[in-house]
């Protein structure tokens, strides 16, 4: 005879189940979001993307955590703090601000909560997974009046490039960029990349007023797209990735910024336990530069 069990018993096994360790309660999700209909799996895999808040506490942010990578992301404040004290000490609601690097959107969400969602905040972030989990927080927080997503990797060219992808996991980093796209290397997508130059004069995205440039070593190429533009006296201050050392790659940046008006104002240590263990491979330190500073 068939025995039919109530919901709350099935519900009761499926919990012990699923309290099993890992990996058996994930296999077992993945056999039932596998037998669903289309409709309702698409719906369960985006209910079970959990969401977390990050540790920036002035503002309810929140991310959506797809990937373990996300991480190192919820705790912005741990790993820059430097960056954060500057956007509250720079950012007005009538401030353009660039992030430049923008992986799933931590810091141009804080800008955009600081001034209560009034600056306009372009996102840029070239990763397709990433870019995925940054336009869904942009829509989970609220700011899409705010918060301009553009998956462009700003670049000393307009044209297509290669991108070759530490991890497809939204939130990772370390990416590498180079302009022999369709090079046959499997971990590589293609993506568009921009001079900040023609993106201003040709398509109208309006001049920064400040701009946090994280880039994972191509800050010097984005740079060399926007040599009109850093010459724009709007753009005010910049806060920037470089080699923790004194190397040619930091004294061309100092020089090409330099020359534009700005000047070196102070260099930032990263001294956050969630900013050292992301980059033991790879030191960096940050500096911050501002138009006119003595």
């Amino acid at each position: 005879m068939l025995r039919v069990f109530g919901d709350d018993v099935v519900l009761h096994e499926l919990d012990r189940r699923l309290g099993r360790p890992e990996p058996a309660g994930v296999e077992l999700v993945g056999k039932l979001v596998q037998r669903l209909q289309i409709r309702t799996a698409a719906a369960v895999v985006d209910q079970l993307t959990p969401t977390r808040e990050l540790d920036y506490r002035r503002a309810g942010i929140r991310l959506h955590v797809s990937s373990a990578k996300i991480g190192v992301r919820l705790r912005p404040v741990e790993k820059e703090p430097f960056t954060v004290e500057w956007l509250e000490r720079s950012l007005g609601p009538d401030d353009i601000f660039y992030d430049v690097g923008a992986n799933v959107g931590a810091y141009s969400l804080i800008a955009a909560k600081i001034t209560e969602n009034r600056a306009r905040v372009v996102a840029f972030e070239p990763s397709p997974s990433s870019f995925r989990d940054l336009c869904r927080n942009v829509a989970l927080n609220r700011s899409a009046g705010s918060v301009v997503p553009l998956p462009l990797a700003l670049s000393s060219m307009t044209g297509l490039l290669s991108l070759s992808m530490r991890s497809p996991e939204a939130g990772a980093a370390q990416h590498r960029i180079d302009s022999a796209w369709g090079s046959g290397d499997p971990s590589a997508q293609t993506i568009l990349g921009a001079r900040l130059d023609d993106l201003v004069e040709h398509f109208g995205l309006p001049v920064p007023t400040h701009a946090k440039i994280d880039v994972d070593g191509y800050e010097l190429e984005v740079l060399d797209g926007a040599e009109r533009t850093l010459a724009c006296p709007e753009w005010r201050s910049i806060l920037i990735e470089l080699d923790p050392a004194a190397t040619g790659r930091n004294r061309a940046v100092t020089s090409l910024l330099t020359n534009a008006g700005f000047a070196p104002l102070r260099r930032h240590e990263t001294t956050g336990t969630a900013r050292r263990r992301e980059r033991d491979a790879h030191p960096v330190a940050y500096w911050t530069f501002v138009r006119g500073a003595d």
